[in-house]
């Protein structure tokens, strides 16, 4: 791959601190030496990368946006970012609880239709709380679901998810074990639109994305943001599919850029509209100690920096042609996006090295 010099690409002025200042011209240089390295070794057409770093923001595209043309992806290009619409989804959890909509501890009995056979255990019953720590003991994927290499959530209504609960054993306790559910996290995110009477997408527009000024997180796309969507690419860089949602959208339907991510991590380092900012910062506490190297909060993974005794607090997503990889470190003010429109297990492998890199870079 041919690779291209990265051109700064200044953010938007309404994001956080209006008019903040550039990374200093030696830490860019390192971002610069990072990404290319990797990118260099990766099948990964391109990367938006951005970073805060205290009061300062950058905003740096790698690559190109798409393997036929020679322009490189900014701040505002396009991307699905897949699972980490899963942190979205917790975030409205707690916002609805704080509304007194719905509790974090309700069984999910409570918010489906009497008809559903709820699956439990002998130990208790599958909270919303389970769902967003992936606890509940439900399978990553409902056996009902279609072939995951072209669109599976597409056709994947409530009439399948209902089914699928209804006919299924726990193969594990409620609470004994952590394995990540995309069943969980997009039964979630349905209990909290049949709570709150209002469909997914209107949910995280209302409640997160307009007070925090992210115009372009959404799941439908607007003709504008149409023209700047990354096309996607498979692992062999050929196009694949853009992915549709149904009954399981909290778990991966969300399309979002690198500046407004920026904007909801400033929000999670606590600078943002007070009542979310309180929202957010309840979703970072542990609720699950996983190993001495992961605990679980509400959506997030938490791991240790390698130096400090400070955790980065972060999420991780993929879908058919993309990967992305969102993560921050509280204590010192510093977070970074990594978006690319190349899907896999290498090209999100080399997104998470990416990323990881760059905070250990902001956090020597």
């Amino acid at each position: 791959m041919k690779l291209l010099r990265p051109v700064f690409i200044a953010l938007a002025a309404s994001l956080a601190a209006c008019a903040a200042p550039p990374l200093d011209p030696g830490r860019l240089e390192a971002i610069d030496q990072i990404v290319e390295k990797q990118l260099a070794r990766s099948r990964n057409v391109g990367f938006a990368v951005g970073v805060i770093d205290g009061n300062r923001i950058s905003v740096r595209g790698y690559g190109r946006v798409s393997k036929d043309a020679e322009a490189k992806p900014s701040g505002s290009t396009v991307y699905e970012i897949g699972w980490i619409s899963g942190v979205f989804t917790s975030c409205l959890l707690a916002d609805l609880a704080r509304d007194g909509v719905v509790a974090v501890n309700d069984p999910i009995r409570r918010h489906l239709p009497p008809e559903v056979n709820v699956p439990r255990s002998d130990n208790g019953e599958i909270t919303l709380k389970f769902l967003a720590t992936h606890t509940s003991g439900l399978p990553k994927l409902p056996m009902n679901v279609g072939p995951i290499d072209e669109d599976p959530y597409a056709t994947y209504g409530t009439e399948k998810l209902y089914a699928f609960l209804s006919d299924h054993r726990l193969r594990w306790k409620v609470d004994e074990r952590y394995e990540d559910s995309t069943l969980g996290m997009g039964l979630l995110g349905h209990i909290l639109e049949r709570a709150a009477g209002k469909p997914y997408e209107q949910l995280v527009i209302r409640r997160i994305a307009d007070p925090l000024g992210m115009a372009d997180t959404r799941i439908t796309l607007s003709e504008t943001m149409k023209a700047r969507l990354a096309p996607p690419y498979n692992e062999k860089w050929n196009p694949a599919r853009n992915w549709n949602f149904q009954a399981l959208a909290g778990a991966g339907a969300l399309r979002s850029t690198v500046n407004d991510l920026l904007r909801f991590l400033s929000a999670n380092l606590g600078r943002g509209e007070p009542r979310l900012v309180e929202v957010l910062a309840s979703c970072h506490a542990t609720r699950r100690s996983v190993s001495d190297r992961l605990r679980i909060g509400l959506g997030w993974r938490q791991s240790p920096v390698r130096s400090g005794g400070h955790w980065v607090i972060w999420h991780s997503g993929k879908t058919g042609g993309y990967a992305s990889w969102i993560g921050f470190v509280k204590e010192s003010g510093t977070a970074v996006v990594v978006l690319s429109n190349t899907s896999g297990d290498a090209a999100l492998a080399t997104t998470e090295a990416v990323a990881t890199e760059i905070l250990g870079l902001l956090n020597p």
